[in-house]
């Protein structure tokens, strides 16, 4: 039996914890919500105004549970006697009704919990397509989904983690399409995390049920659109959710699946196929480029030509320091500019990163600390890396910048090889939720459904296209 002074010393340190007592004929009902979380406007009207209401009190001279759930206009209600799950859902905003010399009660679903309304996708921007962006609240997030994807083979477990905060997560996978044994495994993972004391966002849910979480290369995407997380569901993959994250897990993925964007889905098929080898250009640039400077004035200066050659030696004769040396001043400097941009305010940040890179670079080459060249080298990869439309692997690509030039520095080209073979191991031995990182894909040509379970991206329009085809000539020959 739950008894009322047990509930109230529980929320003793609450301050917003509220206790309504009503008189109705000999019986004395007790209402307990809390203030901030509850709907105090609906408890008023739904369940305060209902239970003195005169049909209530007249046809039943003893008011049970059973009687007031039949009474109450409230759309989500059940019988409880369990302390752990009143003291839960009072806390998520619901109303708990204690009966006197009863050992049951009434929860009610009165919550009210604070949450934004819907805003355009900020960081996945994109200008043809949908334009609506996760929020924080699970439920809403869950009916933009379906929403996009009403299909009754659409499965959403939810599971529930940490001790303290109670996080709930959303399972979503679609049948048929996706690897069972995936999914049997992913739901082992998230449900181990339940004695954790608290799980707040999706970004260390993934790192959480990483299969390798040192690895510098994200193997978990992450995403704020809903219409990506529809796309993906279709191709077989596993999504999950975090009430309280605006941002959705996307599992399992390869490496080239970080450089895709919804634009190359909207533009045309010939138009997706160059911005992804522009992105992939751009990638190898933003990691090698700076590199290769240094091997070539370091050690391998015969290949360049003789006019090249004598522009870069004229350059770097007013520099005092080896191009290793410098190369890696000027990379320092512009991951300086970077995290000063980020931190700062939106405004500030934008004109700190412009006027202190000029000033900065043109102050550098005028005292002799770096050449003009060199420069310009770094900052087009600089230039390079945000082309790059996830911010984990941008990050991974700078920090992979700086071992490739300690390796250019000391070997030349040969210590670039030695780095390039150590990275492709290394890719080569990843995996993602079971699946290799390095998994063949095609972005040249489509792949059928008979020769690869995960489809490229505009398998999913060509499919139902194919199909709407066939059934118009076959309409049109009846």
């Amino acid at each position: 039996m739950v008894k009322l002074h047990t509930i109230q010393h529980m929320f003793a340190h609450h301050s917003e914890f509220k206790c309504r007592s009503v008189q109705v004929g000999t019986q004395m009902l007790h209402v307990l919500f809390i203030s901030s979380l509850a709907d105090e406007k609906l408890i008023q009207e739904a369940v305060l105004h209902e239970i003195q209401c005169p049909p209530v009190t007249r046809c039943h001279v003893i008011i049970t549970p059973e009687v007031l759930l039949n009474a109450l206009p409230i759309k989500e209600a059940y019988i409880s006697d369990e302390l752990v799950d009143i003291s839960s859902k009072l806390l998520n905003g619901w109303c708990y009704v204690q009966f006197e010399q009863l050992d049951q009660g009434l929860l009610l679903n009165t919550a009210a919990l604070p949450h934004r309304t819907l805003a355009k996708a900020e960081i996945e921007t994109d200008i043809f397509g949908s334009q609506v962006a996760f929020v924080e609240r699970l439920a809403t997030n869950l009916g933009l989904i379906y929403q996009l994807l009403p299909d009754t083979k659409l499965h959403s477990e939810v599971i529930q983690i940490g001790t303290a905060t109670k996080t709930t997560v959303s399972l979503l996978y679609l049948e048929g399409a996706a690897d069972a044994h995936i999914v049997e495994q992913l739901k082992m993972r998230v449900a181990e995390l339940e004695p954790l004391n608290g799980v707040f966002d999706s970004l260390k849910l993934a790192q959480l049920i990483d299969d390798n979480s040192s690895t510098l290369f994200p193997t978990i995407l992450h995403t704020e659109r809903p219409d990506r997380v529809c796309k993906f569901l279709l191709e077989g993959k596993i999504s999950l959710l975090v009430d309280g994250c605006p941002f959705a897990i996307v599992c399992p993925v390869t490496l080239y699946e970080f450089l895709h964007v919804n634009t190359d889905m909207n533009a045309r098929r010939s138009i997706g196929i160059l911005l992804r080898l522009l992105r992939i250009t751009a990638m190898f640039f933003s990691i090698f480029g700076t590199a290769f400077y240094v091997a070539a004035i370091t050690f391998h200066y015969q290949i360049l030509p003789p006019e090249l050659l004598k522009t870069l030696i004229r350059s770097h004769s007013k520099v005092p320091f080896p191009p290793i040396f410098e190369a890696l001043l000027l990379e320092i400097v512009v991951e300086l500019l970077r995290e000063a941009g980020v931190r700062l305010p939106t405004k500030v940040g934008q004109t700190m990163g412009i006027v202190g890179g000029i000033v900065i670079g043109q102050a550098a080459v005028e005292a002799g600390f770096v050449s003009n060249v060199l420069l310009m080298i770094v900052a087009l990869a600089a230039l390079a890396s945000f082309t790059i439309p996830n911010f984990s692997m941008s990050n991974t690509q700078q920090i992979l910048r700086f071992p490739f030039i300690i390796l250019a520095g000391f070997w030349g080209g040969i210590g670039i090889v030695i780095g390039i073979s150590f990275l492709t191991i290394h890719l080569a031995r990843q995996t993602s939720i079971g699946k290799p990182y390095l998994q063949p894909q095609s972005i040249l040509s489509t792949r059928t459904e008979e020769h690869a379970k995960v489809h490229p991206w505009w398998s999913v329009i060509t499919r139902s296209a194919a199909s709407q085809m066939v059934k118009r000539n076959k309409d049109f020959k009846e």
